[in-house]
């Protein structure tokens, strides 16, 4: 490995790359991407002109990606570099101004609402290098990232909004003089994903924001801000199950608090809690009545009470839950529905597979949440299915349901998919790998897991399979997939 970091110094500081040259490197197997990383913020702090043309070159790798997904690259070098990170030494006066640069196009990139969800996410991260690291002491570049953060999280949806949400949570109680500024600004927008129309994007936010809050330990006006409006928003879910697994968040809050002196914070929790539903209530009309507001109604209180009345009736009955079963999944794709009415059905169609326990019903199940997957992506809608497709997998540890649903998804894989989709189905594969407490599933989970470079050309797709493969050899519970994955790992490339 050190002959390919020390060849890898030599062709940065012999001629930075251009767009297509910059991917080269990076196409031989097994590559080491730290040392390429590292090499190549190297380049760039050697002199001004070598660091204009490397970022000259980083942003033309961005705009003509090798594969898609494969942008992350050049985009985490240049959040590094905006961050001064990959030097021991104190940065020069022209490093500081080109940093600048550089955060500021990443910040433009957070608000081209033109990128895919992949590219959205990708940019988050990078940006998040920046507010989270920044080493060069410069205010601009700190506001610049908080700006890019604050685009995609109020102009974006899917994964790179979600993402832009989680860090700007982690903005909100750190200590520091200089995230002073960045605390009351996530704050304000945090609350206002709080106070949003779209139920799904507020009860994502409610919960990222719930979580972060039973983290910090110091008491900033951001922390009392986002609590305050915490509070408000638990009141304006119309839906009897959001209001149920909020109650739970807020009681979970209450409970783990670290930080001092929000005891009528606390207090008005407890309060707001109370006035919580605990679930929704069965409504009591006969079955076809009830397919019948199924089919037509948009009011959510409506549509849960329906819906846990017709779950009830197919519990024991396997004639009307088969019924059920496909009549949910024509609800679900009923085009004009919103984000958290197509997760309502959805979630019911996964309990209707639950109490089957049919093998057959389990798998097209989970073929209809890769589908509707498929079809979104990493839009909002195809984060709902991703979310009920790994409940699926995690509802059961018998190898002859879990087995046909993995290799359904390793087949995925060589669909024209995008990146962050088959991100999301690699980090499935390993999970499998890893955490399941059968064999046969750890080992053909495992077996799918290394196919991956052979269903994917993308060079961050590959690496991330070897990533994974790498932690199962030093971690995985298998001794069998823990040997395999040692040897694949330790192979050496061709």
């Amino acid at each position: 490995m050190k002959t390919l970091y020390f060849f890898l110094v030599a062709w940065l500081l012999a001629s930075p790359a251009n767009a297509g040259g910059f991917y080269k490197p990076l196409q031989i197997p097994n590559v080491d991407f730290e040392a390429f990383s590292s090499a190549y913020l190297s380049g760039m702090y050697r002199s001004k002109s070598a660091a204009n043309d490397h970022f000259e070159d980083l942003t033309k790798a961005f705009e003509a990606e090798f594969h898609e997904g494969d942008a992350q690259i050049p985009l985490m070098i240049a959040g590094r570099f905006s961050a001064g990170l990959g030097t021991s030494s104190g940065l020069e006066s022209w490093q500081i101004d080109l940093a600048e640069t550089i955060a500021e196009w990443l910040a433009e990139q957070g608000g081209n609402t033109e990128l895919n969800a992949s590219s959205q996410e990708n940019i988050a991260n990078a940006l998040a290098v920046i507010a989270l690291s920044n080493k060069t002491g410069n205010a601009e570049i700190n506001q610049a990232a908080l700006k890019g953060l604050i685009e995609l999280a109020e102009e974006t949806q899917g994964a790179g909004q979600q993402s832009a949400v989680v860090i700007l949570s982690l903005l909100i109680g750190t200590e520091g003089e200089r995230f002073k500024e960045s605390d009351e600004e996530a704050a304000d927008v945090l609350a206002k994903g709080l106070e949003a129309d779209d139920l799904e994007h507020r009860r994502f936010v409610f919960a990222i924001v719930a979580k972060r809050l039973a983290q910090v330990t110091v008491k900033t006006t951001g922390v009392t801000e986002l609590w305050e409006a915490l509070n408000d928003s638990a009141l304006s879910f119309p839906s009897p199950s959001a209001q149920a697994r909020i109650k739970r968040q807020i009681l979970n809050l209450t409970q783990s608090v670290k930080v001092p002196g929000v005891a009528s914070l606390i207090r008005e929790s407890k309060k707001v809690a109370r006035q919580l539903e605990d679930g929704p209530k069965p409504t009591k009309k006969p079955f076809l009545e009830l397919l019948e507001i199924l089919a037509e109604s948009d009011d959510v209180v409506d549509l849960e009470g329906a819906l846990s009345a017709v779950l009830k009736m197919a519990n024991t009955d396997p004639t009307l839950r088969q019924n059920l079963f496909a009549k949910l999944i024509a609800f679900s794709e009923r085009p004009e529905l919103g984000t958290y009415h197509t997760r309502l059905y959805s979630r019911a169609l996964l309990g209707v597979a639950r109490m089957s326990e049919s093998p057959v019903m389990i798998l097209a199940t989970g073929q209809f949440f890769l589908s509707s997957f498929a079809k979104s992506q990493s839009g909002p809608k195809g984060l709902v299915a991703l979310s009920l497709f790994e409940a699926l997998l995690g509802g059961t540890d018998a190898p002859p349901l879990v087995i046909p649903l993995l290799e359904e998804a390793a087949n995925a894989l060589s669909y024209n998919l995008g990146y962050w989709t088959k991100r999301r189905i690699t980090l499935l594969l390993y999970q499998q790998a890893a955490d399941s407490p059968d064999e046969r599933i750890n080992e053909k989970a495992f077996e799918l897991l290394s196919s991956v470079p052979s269903r994917s050309r993308s060079i961050s797709l590959r690496a991330l399979s070897r990533q994974y493969i790498a932690e199962l050899g030093r971690t995985g519970r298998n001794l069998r997939v823990r040997q395999m994955a040692l040897s694949a790992s330790t192979k050496k490339a061709p």
